[in-house]
């Protein structure tokens, strides 16, 4: 209410600042300070803008606070027409809008105007300052990422590469990550993602990440890199660096021959994609030889009761045991008898040496500790026959099944105490079974119903 700039009005209290000319204060309604008017009439109008433009100091200036560029529709501006002082590449300008929404900061405004638009591009478009955040390249076929920055970063403080850097993001692009494991993941999900991470930075000459990938043509994995480091380096099996961001890597070769080369034993795999393995520790059978023997190229020293032999072989199947093994693929024998040959050491077990045979005899050495006291010294096999013979845990086994008619006498015999059972056979009034002609014959030498003298180690007399 006055009519001259900078003139002070006495009773008023004020200076004429932005002069509206007299007013007639009985027709218009008039306020202590221009934030009480715009709240009182020109509500409809951003409080801030309303109170910027009421004050010719700041009318020109703006109010320095953002909002939502309705030219772009994806960056915000600063209401003021020179930012010169803020950044020469921010964007600036007065809003013609009395009612539009203004923010603080740069962040609230894209949070809140242009939710829709990807924060960090909004950012961008707004500032024109690098973000920092990685996006995809335009040529799907590199695949890889690009990070928003100015010219080649440095090296990391880690050691690693430097980051390819493009700070012109094309308009396609409709949202930026983090990292370029997120972007990798987002853009380029059906390739190789070590590979796109690796291609999206910039500098030397990829050492390789290191990973597995399947060699099929020999049966193993190799790793994503070209020069061998030794048997404790990361690179234990360089397999050249991979170039084709459609190649599967995997972290272990357990990985890589689980997915890849599912149709060879994995252990086998395993072992053969290390070149400082010795074998997979693990058992398997020589059918021809039927045995099973240890997949090692040569036996640890002091090992005892195995066979070693490399198996070369990656389907075959192989166990964790030598019991397993013989339980398993020599079925045709005893599995007792399978784990005696295949260790070639004494088992402790019993067998019937032949089929003639009157006793039982003991798999051991003659160096083994006599029985307890009161016991004749067990009979030891000197040597195994080639032939098959079913193997048993106790003496009396052996005997109830092979010798049934004469178990007493097979077991005296078999341990060495046969002393009586060496008495001369005489004749008698007694009757024994004779086994060949399935009759009862009489123990007397001559014609019926005579049938021989009895054998006492086996032949029960009847009265």
């Amino acid at each position: 209410d006055c009519h001259t700039v900078g003139v002070f009005i006495d009773g008023i209290g004020g200076e004429c600042k932005l002069p509206g000319g007299i007013v007639d204060p009985f027709e218009i309604d008039l306020y202590k300070d221009a934030a009480s008017c715009c709240a009182a009439k020109l509500s409809h109008a951003t409080p801030d803008l309303c109170e910027s433009n009421s004050d010719p100091d700041s009318a020109a200036a703006g109010t320095g606070m953002y909002y939502a560029d309705s030219t772009t529709g994806d960056g915000c501006a600063i209401d003021q027409d020179d930012c010169s002082s803020v950044s020469a590449t921010v964007k600036c300008g007065r809003t013609s809008d009395p009612s539009v929404r203004l923010y603080a900061t740069v962040e609230e405004c894209c949070a809140n105007a242009l939710s829709w638009v990807d924060k960090s591009l909004c950012k961008k478009e707004t500032t024109g300052f690098p973000t920092g955040s990685w996006f995809p390249m335009e040529t799907i076929s590199s695949g890889g990422c690009a990070k928003d920055c100015i010219a080649v970063e440095p090296p990391s403080p880690n050691g690693g590469p430097a980051a390819y850097c493009n700070n012109d993001i094309p308009d396609s692009i409709e949202k930026v990550f983090d990292s370029p494991e997120t972007c990798c993941a987002a853009a380029f999900g059906f390739m190789n993602q070590a590979r796109c991470v690796q291609n999206s930075f910039a500098g030397e000459k990829s050492p390789g990440s290191h990973r597995y990938r399947a060699d099929e043509s020999n049966d193993r994995c190799v790793q994503d890199c070209d020069a061998i480091d030794g048997p404790n380096g990361p690179c234990r099996i360089p397999g050249g660096i991979v170039t084709n961001p459609f190649v599967a890597l995997y972290e272990t070769a357990v990985e890589c021959c689980t997915a890849k080369l599912g149709y060879l034993n994995k252990d086998y795999c395993v072992s053969n994609s290390d070149p400082w393995s010795l074998g997979t520790g693990k058992y398997y059978a020589k059918p021809f030889n039927g045995i099973c023997v240890l997949d090692r190229e040569s036996c640890p020293v002091l090992t005892v009761g195995v066979q070693c032999e490399r198996n070369e072989n990656g389907s075959t199947q192989l166990y964790d045991s030598l019991e397993a093994c013989c339980e398993n693929e020599i079925t045709w024998v005893d599995r007792s008898w399978c784990v005696r040959t295949s260790s070639d050491q004494p088992s402790g077990m019993w067998f019937l040496p032949s089929p003639f045979s009157e006793k039982c005899s003991k798999d051991c050495t003659t160096s083994e500790p006599l029985p307890p006291s009161g016991q004749q010294p067990l009979y030891c096999a000197e040597d195994i026959p080639s032939t098959f013979f079913e193997f048993y845990n106790t003496l009396e086994e052996c005997c109830n099944d092979n010798l049934s008619y004469a178990t007493e006498a097979c077991v005296a015999t078999s341990m060495g105490d046969d002393k009586s059972l060496t008495a001369t056979n005489t004749s008698s009034e007694q009757y024994f079974v004779d086994w060949f002609r399935f009759k009862c014959v009489k123990n007397c030498v001559g014609s019926d119903p005579c049938g021989g003298l009895a054998n006492v180690r086996w032949d029960h007399l009847y009265g």
